[in-house]
């Protein structure tokens, strides 16, 4: 009976034993799984964030001045930088100086919004690459309108410059905001290498440029355009008609106009102005 009894027990213990030793191992590696999901989770996390950063397209920047027609910077003004997506306005300090940082790069429109209606509105188009620190060569010059003619019928209207128009009120959509019987038509010219606008996406040689009014009025059909002021450029010349688009952030190609034998240019059938904003001109490199 003794010898019974402590087999029996020997077996007791050593079931118990493995029982123990059963439970223990379970035990374990349920640790050990959510130790290494956890660990899996934050490299994960760690991925996607370096990912994140370096996917991070807002890293470019845009410096520059505004002035008025003195020469002095201006804080009467709004500086706007708008892709298609989107306009980030901003107001320059004392000194006329803005700045944007911490965007995306992209092709954008710069346009100056004067408080002044009697001034124009300097628009153009800048190319900023991620991580590129742009700043501007030259201060943006805010111009005086030089003419301001309102339009109550078809008539051709003299404008800054040996620029003319044929203005009909009847194809023009006035800016939003404007009265829909207000058809203004304003201009000045500028000179292009000193009116510290950027002007990129430009291809050929700028042989004229001014800044149009009401701003961002359209014309549609274009209004036809003449010039009899134009030095320099040689009989027969096609030159490019571009108006600046700030929605569509691009130039307009309104079509060509053609150097005559006395110098001036007209524009060709159904050539013309597209947007009372930025009028530029354009010879091909090789014929200016």
């Amino acid at each position: 009976m003794r010898s019974h009894s402590w087999l029996g027990l020997v077996s007791f213990c050593l079931i118990a034993s493995l029982s123990g030793c059963g439970d223990k191992t379970d035990d374990d590696t349920g640790v050990g799984e959510e130790a290494d999901a956890d660990a899996d989770a934050d490299a994960d996390a760690d991925a996607d964030a370096d990912a994140d950063a370096d996917a991070d397209p807002k890293t470019a920047e845009l410096h520059g001045q505004v002035v008025g027609p003195d020469g002095v910077g201006t804080a009467a003004v709004k500086v706007q930088l708008c892709s298609k997506l989107q306009c980030k306005p901003t107001d320059p300090d004392a000194d006329g100086n803005f700045s944007y940082v911490g965007i995306e790069g992209d092709t954008f429109a710069l346009e100056v919004l004067p408080d002044d209606d009697a001034q124009a509105t300097p628009l153009g188009f800048i190319e900023i690459a991620m991580e590129e620190v742009v700043t501007l060569e030259a201060p943006v010059v805010v111009s005086d309108f030089v003419t301001s003619t309102t339009v109550d019928g078809i008539q051709t209207v003299e404008l800054d410059g040996g620029l003319s128009v044929v203005a009909t009120p009847s194809t023009y959509s006035p800016p939003l905001g404007a009265p829909s019987d207000d058809v203004l038509v304003q201009s000045v010219k500028v000179d292009p290498d000193a009116a510290g606008m950027p002007l990129d996406g430009i291809t050929g040689d700028i042989v004229g440029m001014w800044y149009l009014g009401q701003w961002n009025a359209t014309t549609s059909p274009r209004w036809p355009i003449s010039l009899s002021e134009l030095d320099g450029v040689a009989e027969g010349t096609s030159l490019q008609i571009l108006t600046a688009d700030y929605i569509g952030v691009e130039w307009v190609d309104g079509g060509t106009m053609t150097v005559g034998a006395d110098g001036t240019a007209a524009s060709d059938e159904g050539a013309g102005v597209d947007y009372l904003t930025t009028l530029v001109l354009v010879a091909p490199s090789n014929e200016n």
